[in-house]
This record gives structure tokens, C-alpha cells and sequence, in this order.
């Protein structure tokens, strides 16, 4: 055993159901201690005003040789605080703090949509495909984007409807009205990203009998009509930060994580949806492989570059 203790301040879903972020949280800090016998004590926040008090809490305990904060909204507390106590050592997911005693994990999601992209185009009965976010920025366009370039690449012809609603989180009725709309003009297989919207999103399908990709492990909502999860292993992540300061390498400064570092994949479930049969798994995996190499270069995270983006592929 060692000496090292962490800490954990968790986003404000809970452990268990609502709470998968925290959840993988958790496995990565259950990881770390089975195989470098790190303990670990957390805090579990209730909204985001509780980030704050809960990592000065711990900050002036003294105790932790790591904090680790898991939301975005933790980031001006985190901000405070880490100027507060300068020899603390921070890890931030989601959250961001340019920091000298903060590492920052950040995503890279366009190699995994650009693949979801394609297994949707490949599967797709009508040609045509879709995809719901809460709210539009440059963090959800690079998802559209490379979404609908996998689509394209591998099947020219597909069109991608794509649709930004007003919140994050809409409500399950809300989802279901905005995927009926895809649905009816065409769309066979919505990719969901709308956190509690996506039940309804899920709704539809069953309704119009057509199929939805489900985000983070939701296949089991509905294994009929959800054809595969696009999964964030955010657990993976948090693993390496313990890892470094068990090692005594940590580093502040912002690492970024995608396919290529297993902190994305797709997820077919056991037994996978019938349309998924092994040769599709097959030409998945080796898409996938030739995205991680490299063969297709920096993929677009805006709707203007994805045409440039084909164009380049083509020639």
C-alpha cells in the first residue's frame, strides 16, 4: 500500500441510474487503486454551486495528492481554487482550468462519430440518416460533422439530416417530437445525443419502427430498436491521471484523448442487434482501424469543411 490518497469531486448525476459519467468515474478510481493501492474518498455534488466548497474542502485537508473534478461546470470554481493552493495538484475532466497544478482531459470525439457515420450509412435501408443535439457550439459541431463525412465517405449519396435543439437536456417529449420530424422525412437510424431526450428519440423509433444509436450504454433501453452505443470511456482518462501521479509524472496542460487511446469506441452489446452480423463487425473494425492510423487525416469539425473534406479524399 501506499501513502497517495485521492480525491474526487463527481458531476451532480449521482452514482447509478443518471449517473453514468460518474459512474465511469468511479471504475477508473477503482481501477488505480487495485493495481497501484491508491485509496480514494469523493464528493457527490447536488448542483454546480457545490463544486467549489467541495474541492477547497479537500484542498485544505492536505490529504490528496490528487483532486480530480468531473463537469464543466466545475470550471470557475476550479479556476479559484487552484490559484488558492498552488502545490495541489488537480485533474479536470470536462472541466477546464489553464492552470500550472491542473491536468486537463479533454475529448476527441470526431474519430468515433466519423465511424458511427459510416456504420449508420451502411446499415441505412433509405439512404438518408440523422442525428439530435441539445444546444449548438463548436464541441457538438465536430460530432455533426464528422458524423455526416463517415456517412458520406463510405456512401456518397447519403443525406444526413442533423438537428440542434434549444437546451442540453431536453425533456423525452421533446426528443421524441424532434425525431419524428427526421423520421418522417426519411431518416432510418438517428444517431442520439440528447441526454434524457434520448428516450424519446428512442420512442419514435419503436413507434416508426425505424432505428436510433444510442449514446453511453443505451442499447439496453431498447435492444430492438437501438442498433449500437457510441460509448465515451471517460474511465480510461481518469485512470492515467492517477497513474501519473502514482509515478510521479503528472502534468498540467491539456491531454487529449480519442479512439486512439480507447476513450471512445462503438458498442454492439451481447447479443448485437441482427442487422449487425459479422461481416458488418468486420468492415467496422477495419474502418476503424484505418481512422486511428491516420489514412484519413484531420477530419472536419464544422459543416463548411466537410464537402473540402471528401473532395480531398477523392483526389
Amino acid at each position: 500500500m501506499t501513502d497517495v490518497r485521492v480525491g474526487m469531486v463527481f458531476g451532480s448525476g449521482g452514482l447509478g441510474a443518471g449517473g453514468y459519467y460518474n459512474e465511469m468515474g468511479i471504475k477508473g478510481l477503482y481501477q488505480a487503486e487495485a493495481e497501484f493501492g491508491i485509496p480514494f474518498d469523493y464528493r457527490l455534488p447536488r448542483t454546480d454551486q457545490d463544486f467549489e466548497p467541495y474541492l477547497r474542502e479537500l484542498a485544505q485537508s492536505k490529504q490528496y495528492a490528487l483532486i480530480l473534478v468531473m463537469s464543466f461546470g466545475a470550471s470557475q470554481g476550479l479556476a479559484r481554487v487552484a490559484d488558492e493552493f498552488p502545490t495541489q495538484k488537480f485533474a479536470a475532466f470536462d472541466a477546464r482550468a489553464d492552470k500550472p497544478n491542473v491536468a486537463n482531459y479533454a475529448s476527441e470525439p470526431k474519430g468515433v462519430s466519423f465511424l458511427a457515420g459510416a456504420a449508420a450509412a451502411w446499415l441505412s435501408r433509405t439512404g438518408k440518416i440523422g442525428t439530435l443535439f441539445g444546444t449548438e457550439g463548436p464541441g457538438y459541431w465536430q460530432w455533426v460533422a464528422s458524423y455526416m463525412a463517415g456517412a458520406m465517405c463510405v456512401r456518397p449519396e447519403t443525406q444526413v439530416l442533423y438537428e440542434f435543439l434549444p437546451v442540453y437536456s431536453p425533456s423525452a417529449e421533446h426528443g421524441e417530437s424532434a425525431a419524428s420530424k427526421q423520421y418522417a422525412e426519411g431518416a432510418d437510424i438517428i444517431m442520439a445525443h440528447l441526454d434524457l431526450g434520448d428516450k424519446g428519440i428512442f420512442a419514435a423509433a419503436r413507434r416508426q419502427g425505424t432505428f436510433a444509436l444510442g449514446f453511453n450504454g443505451e442499447r439496453h433501453f431498447d435492444p430492438d430498436h437501438i442498433l449500437f452505443d457510441v460509448t465515451r470511456h471517460l474511465e480510461v482518462a481518469v485512470y492515467d491521471a492517477v497513474k501519473r501521479v502514482a509515478t510521479k509524472n503528472f502534468e498540467s496542460g491539456v491531454t487529449t484523448g480519442g479512439m486512439e487511446r480507447g476513450q471512445y469506441d462503438l458498442e454492439f452489446g451481447s447479443p448485437p442487434h441482427p442487422l449487425v452480423d459479422s461481416e458488418f463487425l468486420n468492415r467496422v473494425q477495419m474502418f476503424k482501424s484505418a481512422i486511428i492510423s491516420g489514412k484519413y487525416g484531420a477530419l472536419p469539425d464544422r459543416k463548411e469543411k466537410v464537402a473540402p473534406f471528401l473532395d480531398a479524399l477523392r483526389h
